[in-house]
C-alpha cells in the first residue's frame, strides 16, 4: 500500500509532476481530474468523488502531514471518456487523442 502526504501531493501538482489517478482518504476514494479553463487560461487539477465533492476544497481542514493512500491502478483497464464539455472542441480533441494514444500503447505492449 503506497501512501503520500497531502503536502507532497500538492507539491506534485505545483511542480507539474504525474499524479496518482486515485487516492483514498477517510474511507473515500477520490479520482484525479484535469481540465483547462480556456477563458481564464488556467490548468485546473483536482480530486473528486462521484458526488462532486472536491478533495482540495477541504484540504485546510486536514493536517497537511496527513497521508492519503494511493490506489494502484489496473494497467489493463482503459477508462471511458466522460465529462467533456462539447462546447470546448479543442479540449475534446485533446482528450480523444490522449485516449487513442493510451489504447495504441496498450495494443503495442500486448504479446
Amino acid at each position: 500500500m503506497n501512501k503520500i502526504r497531502i503536502i507532497d501531493l500538492l507539491n506534485k501538482i505545483a511542480n507539474g509532476e504525474e499524479m496518482p489517478n486515485e487516492i483514498k482518504y477517510d474511507n473515500l476514494v477520490y479520482k484525479y481530474n484535469e481540465q483547462y479553463d480556456y477563458k481564464n487560461k488556467l490548468q485546473i487539477n483536482y480530486y473528486s468523488v462521484d458526488n462532486g465533492t472536491d478533495f482540495f476544497n477541504n484540504v485546510f481542514c486536514y493536517s497537511l502531514n496527513d497521508e492519503v493512500e494511493i490506489i494502484e491502478e489496473d494497467n489493463n483497464k482503459i477508462e471511458k471518456i466522460t465529462g467533456i464539455d462539447t462546447r470546448e472542441t479543442r479540449q475534446c480533441i485533446i482528450k480523444f487523442q490522449e485516449k487513442f494514444d493510451e489504447i495504441i500503447d496498450k495494443i503495442n505492449n500486448m504479446e
